[in-house]
């Protein structure tokens, strides 16, 4: 593995959560319908995070100096739909995050590459990593490390559900 990262463990999840809850709340900043945080967001990811990191089709990785874990990816096998066929097992990284957004180029690529280098051990054929939109730090960051835009999601909200204490509505 990469210097400084390593298998994240059970006992990390609480550490890797606070870091994800803060890239939740900076998302509802940049679409606040879309990624409307839940109430109990942190409760939720707790619960699933502590189920899913012992997964065999999962790694998940931390980066971790003396001052604690600065970042992590949580990656996992998935197979394809049946109508398209990459050759193999793709690896999806639903969940990399660093502490600065500005180490990307340092901890973000240690966390990548090691990813790769597990994919690789497990056979896997590409990588897909998920991206905020307006997220333009990760995006260049990504795409740096060769990876392309192959999809997009498009959102219009159909019903009009309030905001509570926030700015905007969604549509009637």
């Amino acid at each position: 593995m990469a210097d400084n990262v390593r298998q994240a463990t059970v006992d990390d999840v609480e550490t890797i959560v606070r870091l994800s809850e803060g890239e939740r709340v900076e998302r509802e900043r940049m679409d606040p319908e879309f990624f409307r945080k839940a109430e109990r967001s942190v409760e939720a990811q707790l619960a699933y995070f502590r189920w899913l990191l012992p997964q065999n089709h999962v790694i998940a990785l931390v980066h971790e100096t003396a001052s604690g874990i600065d970042g992590f990816a949580i990656a996992t096998l998935i197979t394809a739909p049946p109508v398209l066929d990459p050759g193999g097992q793709t690896v999806l990284i639903d969940d990399f995050r660093v502490a600065d957004p500005q180490s990307w180029e340092s901890v973000g690529t240690s966390l990548f590459d090691t990813v790769e280098s597990e994919a690789r051990k497990r056979s896997a054929v590409g990588i897909v990593s998920i991206c905020a939109h307006k997220d333009d730090l990760k995006r260049r960051f990504l795409s740096r490390l060769g990876l392309r835009i192959v999809s997009e999601w498009h959102f219009r909200p159909i019903r009009y559900i309030p905001l509570a204490g926030k700015s905007g509505c969604a549509r009637d």
